[in-house]
């Protein structure tokens, strides 16, 4: 209680599901998503352990019926999408469930410093409390930075204790988009962890 939470979009697709499953764990060494977003944390002295890490859009991604049937018909595998918007968003009723899960999170684990991967969240976050309106419609970094990408003394609607919050570049596009970050006169890669470091220092 009381340290961090990563707060990404969703978990993944059925089928990678399985195979982490399977194995154990999630392919932390070569899934594009975990191995930067632990270089990230790693940089500004965030041990992993140290993290609650959670997603935002319960459930998994699932094949189409139309995908499967292809599949089937042309006896080999065909890839789900597992980025982009999360087919739940388009449903107000689930994102209304998934607000409320977490929130409950967040009741529970009193994180004081939230870390939100990508622009698929933050309007889902924003009714959640006033201080969060700026990311109503945001649509990119660039519009969040450098005012609203760092927000503190984040209060949420039924609990009692504040956080920081903050939006970085997902992960899995870190390369290729981290170079939009613009805050403190600073660019790209050292403009994102100069906010991550400015986030913590607010909360101690």
């Amino acid at each position: 209680m009381g340290k961090i939470m990563v707060l990404g979009h969703n978990f993944d697709t059925e089928e990678k599901y399985h195979i982490s499953f399977r194995r154990g764990s999630e392919d932390v060494e070569t899934n594009h998503t975990w191995k930067n977003l632990v270089q990230l944390l790693t940089s500004v002295r965030i041990a992993p352990k140290e993290v609650f890490f959670t997603n935002f859009f319960m459930g998994l991604i699932a094949a189409r019926k139309e995908e499967e049937e292809t599949t089937e018909i042309k006896g080999k595998k065909k890839k789900v999408k597992n980025t982009g918007e999360f087919p739940g968003a388009r449903d107000p009723e689930f994102v209304q469930r998934c607000q409320t899960f977490f929130l409950k999170q967040v009741e529970v684990q009193h994180p004081r410093l939230i870390l939100v991967l990508g622009l698929q969240v933050p309007k889902h976050l924003s009714s959640l409390s006033d201080r969060l309106s700026p990311w109503a419609k945001a649509t990119s970094i660039a519009q969040l930075d450098p005012q609203h990408g760092l927000i503190r003394d984040v209060r949420f609607s039924g609990i009692d204790h504040s956080t920081t919050v903050v939006v970085l570049t997902h992960p899995c596009y870190r390369r290729r988009n981290a170079k939009y970050r613009r805050y403190a006169g600073l660019k790209s890669e050292e403009a994102e962890i100069r906010l991550i470091k400015d986030a913590l220092n607010s909360t101690h």
